[in-house]
């Protein structure tokens, strides 16, 4: 085990020697990374099991939760090689794990050239609520570091108007994942609108009806206004409007059939968007003009 990095507000563990690891861990027996500290947070623990834990259902999916002491109120994100969740926010009552039993497919996250993988956390958020009379008061604690990248991936991004999410070895995932599991992108921001997060379903979800065919949706914060077109492969729709009320995503959840779309060469499929925001003024179609590249768990610009 091999601590990768602690930053203010993300740490990874690399666990070397994976696959050794593998066959002498059965299922049900979890690895602990040490304790950590992350925007006033102490003893903060994640814990992995690489073969999945007893409430794991489906077959070579991992398992991961992240433990907080009593009276965290947290936003976070788990990661597992370059599988990222849906972020997720939780209250702990007491020192408990919150996260997920059918995490990912741990040997598709396996990086064969170091026979390791990462396994990480990013926190979005933290905050305590205070009672205070009739009412009660929220008070947000994050990180100085955090709140001056927030701000600058703001400015250093007005200008993207197309994402690109490139998912790697998308025929193994494909094969081990079930109608309604999905993968998500790491959260980013595009043309001044912060938390933005893709969700891709390959094998769709419950709502496709057609064999073979994906889902994609997109998700916004609330009260977010987009022109949008949402694109996998060289497959495209839209441009639309739409109007992000809640947490729901707005996608289609027949997009197009995936295999026609997954490029050969590398066994990869390109995900991704065009937008405009409405909010904005200068968003016209006209002056600079830049795509934001989603690609190992980081964030690259052309």
């Amino acid at each position: 085990m091999h601590v990768v990095g602690v930053e203010p507000d993300i740490t990874d563990i690399q666990y070397l020697g994976i696959r050794e690891q593998l066959k002498m861990c059965s299922k049900h027996v979890s690895i602990w990374s040490p304790e950590f500290s992350a925007c006033g947070i102490r003893n903060m623990q994640l814990e992995f099991f690489p073969q999945g834990r007893e409430t794991a259902t489906l077959d070579g999916f991992c398992s991961v939760f992240l433990w907080c002491p009593e009276g965290t109120n947290i936003k976070y994100q788990l990661f597992v090689g370059n599988y990222h969740r849906a972020p997720d926010e939780d209250t702990y009552d007491s020192r408990m794990g919150h996260g997920h039993s059918n995490f990912c497919l741990l040997d598709a996250e396996i990086d064969n050239v170091t026979d390791s993988v990462t396994v990480g956390v990013d926190i979005l958020d933290v905050s305590k609520v205070y009672e205070m009379g009739n009412g009660e008061l929220k008070i947000h604690r994050l990180s100085l570091n955090k709140l001056m990248r927030r701000e600058m991936m703001v400015i250093e991004n007005h200008d993207v108007s197309t994402v690109e999410w490139k998912i790697s070895r998308i025929s193994q995932r494909l094969a081990a994942t079930p109608r309604g599991a999905s993968l998500y992108s790491p959260v980013f921001t595009a043309a001044g609108i912060r938390d933005m997060l893709l969700e891709f379903y390959p094998n769709g979800n419950a709502n496709t009806k057609k064999d073979g065919y994906c889902s994609l949706y997109l998700r916004c914060p609330e009260g977010t206004q987009i022109v949008v077109t949402l694109i996998v492969g060289s497959y495209r729709k839209g441009p639309i409007m739409a109007k992000f009320d809640g947490s729901a995503g707005k996608g289609l959840p027949e997009f197009c059939e995936l295999t026609a779309q997954i490029n050969k060469d590398d066994d990869s499929i390109m995900v991704g968007l065009e937008l405009k925001n409405a909010a904005l003024s200068g968003t016209d179609g006209s002056g600079k003009k830049t795509v934001l590249k989603l690609e190992s768990g980081g964030r690259s610009y052309r």
